[in-house]
């Protein structure tokens, strides 16, 4: 959208056109508009999903460097390896206990001086190592940080984030500092956006023309630049007074919608970057026989897996057309004792070592609430697994991908099988999961379906290519 003339603009303004240039666009003191519009974007609602965390945990209601960086790094499904905390105990006399449990054997009582590694934190407990003992201490008896970021709390949302944010140099940490609780001034979120679109090799259309604001001293040659690039694109612009106000702070609201503004408009051709990868490295192929105790929940790519595997003693769970919650409800499975059931019935009759979950294809939808009807229902199913079957090891597996035309449903496209992989790829992380990526096996070089996985609508896939499948399976456990 190119700038009007500012009597162009009052002319619009008094003809009652305000309100509609007015959404998503900042105001200053007065409260009149800013005079670029933001771009719009097609749907805001399929990425609300990233904010939950920030917005349920947020300290203050300013936008800080740790939430930004826990959103970005949610946003890009980019790996992270395993977290491990460092710091000591807050006071003499901790109980270094031998099970998360006040009532277990005490191996050692610990002093202020002792050493801690953290490698795992649950329902209150680190699990720690410390002068040659491993053994578990209470969350409040100890302050522990991310090795390689001093003021990063270990257990922190963000956490992982910030580890990656601050390795791909998108929001550099200080001799070790990454100060997350500090508030993002605007100059500092363009920064960070142009580092981060430099680091996904993308770019944003630009949609007005280049303004110079009044304020032009108060920037730093890098942040102007930034800044120059969104302003542009229409996703953070000058107030109507013709400043940017580059050390003003920006609130978390209004950093939600900014990202959704960036999110929605950044431009490139496919990249793989987006795509989530295997949690499970690949090694030398198991034998069937790792299978035998193993049972597969999912739609109509699983039944295939029933039909083409030929794995004789795995359990398979799968209806054609099943979303998540039609697993739930459904009452006619084949039980191993030879009974109709439902889920929860079926996993009651038979102990598993690993469960297989591949859902979400048949669960997109153009509802604005699709994601988290989908997250709140899987959730649902994965804590009925954990309930059922607590010993078993958990395999999600993304979403398989889609052909460029899919007439029996254009909600199987390129977008929702990201989106909802990226989905499946949190809760992999939530429960303890591991993820395995079979996207990429099956995709071109564009991210489509390659035609010889294609049985012809797009979606399912041809017999023969099950092998293939399953010997993924077998180098990926």
């Amino acid at each position: 959208m190119k700038r009007v003339l500012p009597l162009l603009l009052i002319a619009c303004l008094l003809a009652g056109l305000r309100v509609a240039a007015a959404e998503g666009a900042p105001e200053d003191a007065a409260g009149s508009l800013a005079t670029s519009q933001y771009a719009p974007a097609a749907s805001y609602s399929q990425l609300q999903w990233l904010f939950s965390d920030a917005q349920a945990q947020a300290g203050s209601s300013l936008a800080t460097r740790g939430s930004l960086a826990g959103i970005l790094w949610l946003y890009s499904g980019e790996d992270v390896e395993d977290v491990i905390g460092t710091g000591r105990p807050l006071r003499a006399g901790v109980a270094l206990m031998a099970e998360p449990d006040e009532n277990s054997a005490v191996l050692r009582r610990l002093g202020k001086s002792n050493f801690l590694t953290v490698t795992g934190l649950a329902d209150g407990w680190y699990a720690v190592s410390t002068d040659a003992l491993t053994g578990y201490i209470s969350q409040d008896s100890a302050r522990i940080y991310c090795q390689g970021l001093e003021d990063v709390p270990y257990g922190a949302w963000y956490a992982q984030g910030a580890l990656w944010a601050a390795g791909a140099d998108i929001i550099p940490a200080e001799s070790g500092a990454f100060s997350p609780e500090q508030p993002l001034t605007r100059e500092e979120l363009c920064l960070i956006l142009y580092r981060y679109m430099q680091y996904l090799d993308q770019t944003l259309p630009e949609i007005n023309d280049t303004y110079y604001f009044i304020d032009e001293a108060d920037f730093t040659p890098q942040g102007r630049t930034a800044a120059g690039v969104l302003q542009k694109a229409g996703i953070l612009c000058e107030f109507s007074d013709g400043s940017f106000r580059p050390g003003a702070t920006v609130s978390l609201s209004e950093a939600e919608g900014i990202l959704l503004r960036f999110f929605e408009n950044l431009q490139a051709p496919f990249s793989f970057r987006s795509v989530p990868v295997s949690t499970v490295d690949e090694s030398q192929p198991v034998d069937d026989s790792w299978f035998d105790d193993a049972c597969f929940i999912g739609h109509s790519q699983v039944v295939g897996m029933a039909k083409y595997f030929g794995l004789e003693q795995a359990d398979f769970y799968a209806v054609v057309g099943f979303n998540v919650q039609n697993i739930l409800d459904f009452e006619y499975f084949e039980r191993p004792t030879g009974r109709m059931g439902t889920l929860e019935e079926a996993l009651g009759d038979e102990s598993y070592e690993k469960v297989y979950i591949m859902l979400g294809i048949n669960d997109c939808s153009t509802r604005e609430d699709r994601i988290e009807t989908f997250l709140a229902s899987m959730r649902e199913l994965l804590d009925l697994v954990k309930e059922q079957q607590p010993k078993a090891k958990v395999y999600l597996l993304s979403l398989a991908p889609v052909g460029r035309e899919t007439p029996n449903n254009l909600c199987y496209n390129l977008d929702n099988v990201i989106l909802y992989s990226q989905a499946v790829k949190l809760l992999s992380r939530e429960y303890g999961a591991e993820y395995l990526d079979v996207f990429r096996l099956m995709a071109d070089g564009e991210g489509y379906l390659l035609g010889e996985y294609d049985a012809g609508d797009g979606i399912h896939i041809q017999a023969a290519r099950y092998e293939n499948i399953l010997e993924f399976l077998r180098c990926h456990i």
